[in-house]
Order: structure tokens, then C-alpha cells, then sequence
């Protein structure tokens, strides 16, 4: 049985919406990776499970039309901003980048090479990073 909603007007053509009842699954999986892949017919969605030092355990799939898809988006995006408005802003944090190394003043000595310098000493081997040598153009 479906529930038929008020009548609109959608780039001058008069739309009846239905609600249909919809149950929910049985079972649910957790999903924390997602890839995407399309053609010109069917967008594919794919769910994984990824644990530290293992491999991706798939989870689901879902394949549907790119109409579906984008309608699929749009009602994300409005229960997106939904959830956000009552319970704040989610961040997505963005991964650590390797730091950069910083040139250093000459005659300065780095902490890390007290303690290597220090380390040889007592007979224990610490790696040094190379030496970048530079010269002076004539």
C-alpha cells in the first residue's frame, strides 16, 4: 500500500510523490572503506571492512542506475546537513604527512645527534641520516 503525497509542480509538470513502505534489512554490516566504479550503464558501490595490519574484508555491494545514484547523493547530502544541524559539524581528518625535513643552521646540532653521538660511544649503533654537501657555483 502507498501513501500518496500532495501534488507539485516540477518544471511546469504536475508530480504526485508516493511514499512506499520500506523494511529494514535484517542484517546490517559495518563499513569503513567504500570504492565507487562506474560505466555508462550501472554505478557499482562497494563496502569493505579495513582492520590495521590485515586486508579489506568485503562486506556489500550495491549496483544501480546514475539516475538512482544521483538521487541516492542528493538524499545523502540533505540527511547529511540533518545530522549536522542537530548534532554539529562532522571533520574528516586528513592524514599525517611525512614532515618535511627542515634545513639547519650551521653548527647547530640536533637533539637526535646528541643521543647518536652519545649512543656510539657506549658501543650501540644508531643510523645517521646522509649529509647533503652542497658547493658554491664559481
Amino acid at each position: 500500500m502507498t501513501k500518496k503525497e500532495p501534488t507539485k509542480q516540477i518544471n511546469d509538470v504536475e508530480v504526485v510523490e508516493e511514499q512506499l513502505p520500506f523494511p529494514h534489512p535484517e542484517n546490517y554490516a559495518y563499513t569503513n572503506a567504500a570504492l565507487i566504479s562506474m560505466s555508462s550503464w550501472d554505478i557499482r558501490l562497494s563496502f569493505a571492512e579495513t582492520r590495521p595490519n590485515s586486508e579489506a574484508i568485503s562486506k556489500a555491494g550495491v549496483v544501480m542506475t546514475p539516475a538512482h545514484f544521483k538521487a541516492l547523493t542528493v538524499a545523502m547530502f540533505q540527511n547529511l546537513k540533518s545530522y549536522e544541524s542537530v548534532y554539529g559539524e562532522i571533520i574528516i581528518p586528513l592524514p599525517k604527512q611525512p614532515e618535511q625535513a627542515k634545513p639547519k643552521e650551521e653548527g647547530v646540532v640536533e637533539k637526535g645527534e646528541q643521543a647518536g653521538k652519545k649512543a656510539e660511544t657506549e658501543g650501540m649503533r644508531v643510523p645517521r641520516p646522509p649529509i647533503k654537501r652542497t658547493t658554491k657555483p664559481r
